[in-house]
């Protein structure tokens, strides 16, 4: 089976790998990117 490496994030990369299957390929996840929120001081956000 041939290997594909997958490098969205999550929740794109599960259904990047669900199709992957489907199509007889053998997915593996390794998200490149992560997307985070960071606190923020309250005088730093504008009204």
């Amino acid at each position: 089976m041939l290997r594909v490496l997958v490098t969205r994030p999550e929740p794109g990369a599960s259904r990047t790998a669900h199709r992957l299957e489907e199509a007889g390929f053998q997915p593996v996840l390794l998200p490149l990117t992560e997307t985070r929120a960071l606190p923020a001081a309250a005088g730093l956000i504008p009204d």
